[in-house]
């Protein structure tokens, strides 16, 4: 798993559970929450396009756009970065 997403198991379990829970990532009908986020980081990782990410996971297009589009929401969903990411003060800027 290593070397497809970089990242060892431990922490791609983690950041699955952190992403359902504070992230409210859910499974789709046909895709689970780990399928998705191996879809987001594969892409990430590699930067291939979307027909090679979909050749490579046997999926649509769509799905893997939706895939993609569904783990980043969880990513940037407030009670995911909120504790991660602050913003300078806005007087600051």
């Amino acid at each position: 798993m290593k070397n497809n997403l970089s990242t060892c198991p431990y922490l791609f379990r983690r950041l699955e559970l952190d992403l359902i829970k504070k992230g409210r990532l859910c499974a789709s009908q046909w895709v689970t929450t780990r399928e998705q986020l191996a879809i987001f980081l594969h892409q990430a990782v590699t930067n291939n396009s979307i027909q090679i990410i979909a050749e490579r996971f046997q999926r649509s297009n769509e799905t893997i756009s939706k895939a993609f589009k569904a783990v980043l929401n969880a990513l940037v969903h407030p009670d995911f970065c909120n504790p991660i990411l602050r913003l300078p003060p806005t007087d600051s800027i």
